[in-house]
């Protein structure tokens, strides 16, 4: 399961610098599938994630400025 946000972090931070390449070259950096990234980029959309692609930089978006937090913080 910390695999699990760990991705799902640094999959935000890719998206967030715009710096995550094509879906094969985003697969690549997550070191997972390409059917396991979309399934990663459509969880964000769920929970609310504004993602885009840009066909000519080739990557991955946030079309409105967002913050997601993932994991827990103790009181």
């Amino acid at each position: 399961m910390f695999d699990y946000f760990q991705k799902l972090t640094y999959l935000d931070h890719l998206i967030r610098t715009k710096a995550t390449g094509s879906c094969t070259d985003l697969a690549r950096k997550l070191k997972i599938s390409k059917a396991q990234t979309y399934r990663y980029i459509d969880f964000l959309k769920e929970i609310g994630g504004p993602i885009k692609y840009d066909i000519y930089k080739k990557t991955f978006f946030y079309s409105e400025s967002v913050i997601f937090n993932f994991g827990y913080r103790k009181k």
